[in-house]
């Protein structure tokens, strides 16, 4: 009897699965399928802020269990982008979120009442600039005086301003439409703006509508777009370990999916309803993981200077983004993931 038992123990290692609460969790490999992993303790409820494919580590950690493992009821609450959703975090309706590291650079003068507690994820070339050729536009310089939608306080508010500045166009020579990505995925096509500064999945919608009357460019180039994940500094004093599982939650969802073929694909397809055409041309631009990088401190740094010489702020310094860190949680999970210095 004692053999049999040892040898479905064995059968159920080599598969990938684990019993929690008498439910078992497959498709788990390496350290995440140790014991020292579940957690018994009570439940933490969060609510999350998350948008469309950028916040897929949210999903996987949520549909496989992974939440519930670490003793965590996750809520999440759809944005369409992370400003808005940032704007809620601050007012204390959700515990985090994700969103570009811009959008942490513009609330840094306002606000220090919140941590970065580390990346999810990256893109590159998810923005673009797309025009409509019946404007007289075919060249960038055709786009002097033209009415060019963005949605402000994200991103992209960064990128047309770097943008402009290399093809030698001011931004005085332009008139900037603010609003959000749907009503300028709809204005751009109706015809009430002549060209949008926007993001996926909406540059690859508006280019199937337009059409040949559509022209774009690459709104990033080849910069890096860090998607990061912020907590209120409530959520930090109030829920500390709760944070923690959070975390490790999200380590466990990047091991999956490094382990799981098609995982990010299937549920581009199933959850997000996104047709084979677009989750083709998307999966390259993304890369899902947990970390602290250097790279993104430098980055941020480089936008808070634009933000002060633009004078989007009254702040005359760049903050120190150190202090904006929350690093307690991920030193704790996996500390390998860290390049920081500091």
């Amino acid at each position: 009897m004692k053999k049999s038992l040892m040898l479905i123990g064995v059968v159920l290692i080599l598969s990938g699965a684990f019993l929690v609460n008498g439910k078992y969790f497959e498709g788990l490999v390496g350290p995440i399928q140790e014991k020292k992993q579940i957690y018994s303790g009570p439940v933490d409820n969060l609510t999350v802020g998350k948008q469309a494919e950028y916040g897929t580590l949210f999903v996987v950690a949520k549909e496989q269990g992974f939440f519930k493992a670490q003793g965590l009821d996750v809520t999440i609450r759809e944005y369409e982008s992370g400003a808005p959703a940032f704007a809620n975090l601050l007012k204390g309706e959700i515990d985090m979120t994700n969103a570009a590291e811009f959008v942490g650079v513009r609330n840094s003068f306002l606000n220090e009442d919140f941590k970065i507690l580390g990346s999810i994820g990256t893109a590159t070339s998810a923005w673009e600039i797309i025009a409509r050729r019946d404007r007289g536009i075919n060249n960038i310089s055709d786009l002097k005086g033209k009415k060019i939608g963005l949605p402000r306080k994200t991103l992209g508010e960064f990128f047309l301003g770097n943008f402009l500045l290399i093809n030698k166009i001011s931004l005085s020579d332009v008139k900037l439409i603010d609003n959000t990505p749907l009503a300028l995925s709809e204005a751009i096509l109706s015809g009430s703006i002549d060209a949008v500064m926007i993001f996926e999945p909406h540059v690859f919608n508006i280019k199937q509508t337009l059409g040949s009357n559509a022209v774009n460019w690459s709104g990033q180039s080849d910069r890096l777009n860090y998607i990061l994940l912020y907590a209120s500094g409530n959520t930090i004093r109030n829920k500390p370990e709760a944070v923690k599982r959070f975390i490790k939650s999200l380590v466990m969802a990047e091991e999956y999916l490094k382990n799981t073929d098609g995982v990010v694909e299937k549920f581009m397809k199933e959850t997000l309803r996104y047709n084979d055409a677009y989750v083709s041309s998307v999966l390259p631009k993304f890369r899902f993981f947990v970390a602290l990088e250097q790279p993104m401190l430098l980055l941020m740094e480089d936008e808070a200077r634009w933000v002060i010489e633009n004078k989007l702020t009254t702040g005359t310094k760049v903050p120190n983004y150190l202090n904006f860190i929350y690093f307690d949680a991920l030193s704790e999970v996996n500390p390998e993931a860290i390049t920081i210095i500091r």
